[in-house]
């Protein structure tokens, strides 16, 4: 089904295949004629035919940059900064095309294909999977004065005390990997400047946050549990909350971020894997930042809902790893001192040069070797486009609803009871719970009809032209 959607992408826009490859080809003739005759009399000789400065142009032109062809001279170098220019426009502008193809095929797919799919998200339908129905909170204890101290810590934009908690946080994060990153330098170490009492210091603090965010956590309606447990009903609730806590993904990064440092402390670290393990658990501190990072969440959120489109980049990159790594081999075998020395070494090849890194160390000497990489270089740049360009409208989808709506993510406290263990109706929350109901409704209705997703974008489009939601134009 993948293959399909890069078949009919490319069928689709055979327009913007064709002149992405005729700019490509004309312009590399042109720039590596032109460098040709500044450098060949240069020392050393590397631009020893226009074939070889047509190499490095593609090179050049794709941001690849193996750095085995470098101009010398300076009409060389600025015929470089030029064509350096003129990559990117020639690049970009046919790819933006093949990539707005590639979201209509990969909606067509998602709505057509035979294998059951748990949601069948869309660009069309996303609009739908974006609200959630507010999550009912019965605090076993503390009522709500748990709550809010709960949103305090979790929630920045429910107060402006929160927002200085986060901030504080934030800071303390970026402190300690700063210490971290210093105490890796040769010049900044040993012991006067006392690192281990600093790590210390910063993991007190982790463990305090942790430890309250832990015990506050308030339970919901749905740890609620039946049969032979529910004559420990407040304690089984009580466990179950806390461990929905250590599954949320910044909590696994607080786990394994504290854990090494308190399992050093046993003993004297002797194993070298050990010790290891602590130095990056003290480089992870940098994702806690994600927490207090609105964006974040979106783009995590955004890579869900295309998660079908992130399977297909992992499938198309490791696809044309073999392809293209078995394919230099038998070109470059041959020659003399290569690095092309087996399929998987040239593994290593492959997957810089189709993500347009080109790190220098291995670059082919063979004409043929050439000429397949040059086809490596344009596949990789069309290839990796078309599943990230889904992923990224998704995530302007997410984008422009938060903008929107600009609503508050914190847990509705006007809705519960004076003891804050009961929730109290509202009109706001059956208007939510209507709300809710439709959306669920619709979204039943798009699973089982895809055809109905054309209706649903003239209602995105609706709610675009008055600057609402879509749910109020429901």
């Amino acid at each position: 089904h993948y293959l399909g959607v890069f078949s009919r992408t490319f069928s689709r826009s055979r327009a913007a295949l064709g002149l992405l490859v005729f700019l490509f080809l004309l312009l590399t003739v042109f720039f590596g004629a032109v460098v040709f005759e500044y450098e060949r009399d240069a020392q050393p000789e590397i631009f020893t035919s226009i074939p070889a400065a047509m190499w490095w142009c593609v090179v050049t032109m794709a941001t690849v940059g193996y750095g085995d062809m470098t101009p010398v001279t300076i009409p060389g170098k600025v015929i470089a900064g030029i064509s350096m220019v003129c990559g990117l426009f020639v690049v970009g502008l046919p790819v933006s095309i093949i990539g707005s193809a590639s979201v209509k095929e990969y909606d067509h797919m998602v709505q057509q294909t035979p294998f059951t799919l748990k949601r069948r998200v869309t660009t069309s339908n996303a609009i739908l999977y974006l609200k959630k129905a507010p999550p009912v909170y019965t605090p076993m204890w503390g009522g709500k004065s748990r709550i809010e101290f709960w949103n305090f810590l979790s929630n920045p934009a429910s107060s402006k005390w929160a927002r200085v908690w986060s901030v504080l946080i934030a800071l303390v994060i970026t402190a300690s990997v700063t210490s971290v990153v210093l105490s890796s330098m040769p010049s900044l170490k040993g012991d006067v400047y006392r690192w281990d009492e600093v790590e210390t210091f910063f993991v007190s603090i982790f463990t305090f946050e942790f430890l309250l965010r832990f015990l506050v956590f308030p339970e919901r309606e749905t740890d609620e549990v039946t049969g032979c447990l529910s004559n420990f009903q407040n304690i089984a609730k009580f466990f179950r909350a806390r461990w929905r806590f250590l599954r949320q993904p910044f909590s696994m990064i607080d786990l394994v971020s504290l854990l090494p440092f308190y399992i050093s402390l046993w003993g004297s670290v002797r194993v070298l894997r050990l010790s290891r393990m602590i130095r990056l658990a003290k480089v992870l501190r940098v994702l806690k930042l994600g927490r207090y990072i609105r964006t974040m969440d979106m783009l995590v959120r955004a890579m869900k809902l295309g998660a079908h489109a992130m399977l297909m980049c992992i499938l198309f990159l490791f696809s044309f790893l073999f392809v293209f790594g078995a394919i230099m081999y038998e070109c470059e075998k041959d020659e003399p001192n290569t690095k092309f020395t087996s399929i998987p070494a040239s593994f290593w090849w492959a997957a810089q040069t189709v993500t347009t890194v080109g790190y220098g160390d291995m670059v082919p000497k063979t004409d043929a070797g050439r000429f397949i990489g040059s086809i490596a270089i344009i596949v990789g740049i069309v290839g990796m486009t078309l599943p990230l360009t889904i992923v990224g409208v998704f995530y302007s989808i997410m984008y422009e609803q938060v903008t929107w709506k600009k609503s508050d993510s914190s847990i509705e406290l006007e809705a519960m009871g004076p003891s804050g263990s009961n929730p109290r109706p509202s009109m706001s929350n059956r208007e939510e719970s209507l709300r809710i109901a439709l959306q669920n409704a619709i979204r039943e209705l798009v699973e089982a009809h895809p055809d109905f997703t054309v209706s649903m974008n003239v209602i995105s489009k609706s709610a675009v032209s008055s600057g609402g939601s879509a749910y109020d134009v429901l």
